[in-house]
């Protein structure tokens, strides 16, 4: 058996995608713009991408003289405002590049006192100064609107027992910048044998330097989001040889364009099996893992509508779809478990390339749903001997009326289907199932695979 390995690390379908499927429908991402004799090659991109980023970027002055005394645990900061961390600068309603301070208290157990222990703050871009109980602890300088993790050692005479204060300024060159707007871990203070302890998710923060925003006169777009781009160097030149079938873990980078993927995505498929000259090649891929914090009320995110736009390529013929939305990780947009998800795809090849007509393949996947006094039945395919539960009940099941305000729902195994209620919905209308960036699983098949998120409200 041999394996082509064409792969790329936070890429879009689009750049895997054939230009002329991209031009015939101006609805999907159009092939790059820029003449090829402009775009350098891989060994001076870094080079001019950086001089037009210096030519535009503001340049940090340093600290005012007068704001070190910001950093000092008896400051006064209730004047500052009140903002949610992490978030952007820009999150925080201000749309400027610059200086700006955020400061937050936390309290540290008297064991710890006397001992080191390290600041965890997740990705910032682009300049940071953290300071701890009025010391600075790290500067940490980066460019290119890159976001970069700061983990900072706070030296053992700068922990103390109860009240500590912790204090960072970010220097916004261009660009977004701050703390990552999205980074789902919480922002902590560790201590090696003593475990660790959670900053607070409302800081206060104040304006050092506001400036205009900084924009760059163009910018090289990343090889692995250039439209075609991977499909040329990565693709095309193994059309000459025989495959068996494809193994697609893509999804990411387009998870904020489901509408749009919804297209592109079976586009990919159908050009890359016409190219090999065979319309019946397998294609399977795998749905997006779950991510980020969990949500305490039904809501509406973009990794769920990108999970709803990836089963619909599941309508081409021999696709088949590794669900992987009980393996994540929230903190890993990477998730290391990829025995699991090496062995769920190769299901769908044992089963349909091999022969193995008995292969479980998929766990349940939504089939009809109907209403029952105030009840909604949910039935499933792949039923792959039976529903079952993992866990006393059944969770991350939402129902709502016409009006399409979810509210959780209890809801039971019944036979090959499920009930879905909630007493407070007399006329319920919509189910919905793990909807969301990071749900909690529990509908599984007895072939131990979890049953594919879904909504009724289409």
């Amino acid at each position: 058996m041999g394996v082509i390995n064409s792969a790329v690390g936070s890429s879009s379908c689009e750049a895997w995608t054939p230009s002329e499927i991209l031009r015939g429908n101006t609805a999907l991402p159009q092939p790059a713009s820029i003449p090829p004799e402009e775009y350098p090659d891989w060994k001076t991109y870094d080079f001019v991408q950086k001089q037009i980023y210096e030519a535009a970027a503001h340049k940090d002055p340093g600290i005012k003289p007068e704001c070190l005394a910001w950093a000092a645990p008896e400051y006064d900061v209730s004047a500052w405002k009140d903002v949610a961390v992490p978030g952007s600068i820009e999150s925080c309603g201000l749309n400027i590049d610059g200086a700006v301070w955020f400061r937050t208290e936390v309290e540290l157990p008297a064991a710890w006192a006397g001992r080191s222990a390290h600041l965890y703050l997740g990705p910032i871009t682009q300049n940071s100064v953290a300071f701890v109980n009025g010391a600075e602890i790290a500067r940490t300088e980066n460019n290119l609107r890159q976001w970069v993790f700061r983990t900072h050692e706070i030296p053992r005479q700068l922990v103390k027992a109860g009240r500590n204060v912790v204090v960072v300024r970010i220097f916004n060159e261009i660009g977004q910048g701050g703390f990552h707007p999205s980074y789902p871990a919480p922002l902590r203070i560790h201590q090696d044998g003593a475990g660790e302890v959670m900053l607070p998710k409302i800081w206060k923060c104040k304006v050092e330097l506001g400036l205009e925003p900084a924009k760059m006169a163009r910018e090289l777009p990343l090889g692995y989001h250039v439209p075609s781009a991977l499909f040329n160097a990565m693709i095309a030149p193994f059309t000459q040889f025989p495959v068996r079938g494809f193994l697609w873990y893509q999804g990411e980078s387009n998870a904020g364009r489901w509408e749009q993927h919804t297209i592109l995505f079976p586009a990919m498929i159908t050009s890359w099996r016409k190219l090999w000259g065979d319309d019946t090649l397998p294609f399977y891929f795998v749905q997006l893992a779950s991510y980020q914090a969990r949500r305490e009320e039904p809501c509406d995110e973009a990794w769920a509508f990108m999970r709803e736009s990836q089963a619909k390529a599941l309508d081409l013929p021999n696709t088949g779809m590794a669900v992987a939305i009980d393996i994540g990780d929230a903190t890993n947009v990477h998730p290391k478990n990829k025995q699991d998800v090496g062995k769920r795809l190769a299901l769908w090849a044992k089963r349909d390339c091999y022969g193995d007509t008995g292969t479980v393949v998929s766990g349940p996947q939504f089939a009809s749903s109907a209403v029952e006094g105030n009840r909604i039945r949910i039935r499933f395919s792949h039923i792959g001997g039976g529903l079952e539960s993992k866990g006393a009940e059944l969770k991350r099941f939402a129902i709502a009326g016409p009006d399409k305000a979810f509210l959780w729902a209890k809801a039971k195994i019944d036979g090959d289907s499920v009930l879905v209620w909630n007493e407070k919905i007399s006329d319920p209308a919509f189910v919905r199932y793990a909807w969301a960036s990071n749900p909690e699983c529990s509908l599984f098949n007895a072939a131990g695979l979890p049953a594919v998120p879904f909504r009724t409200d289409k």
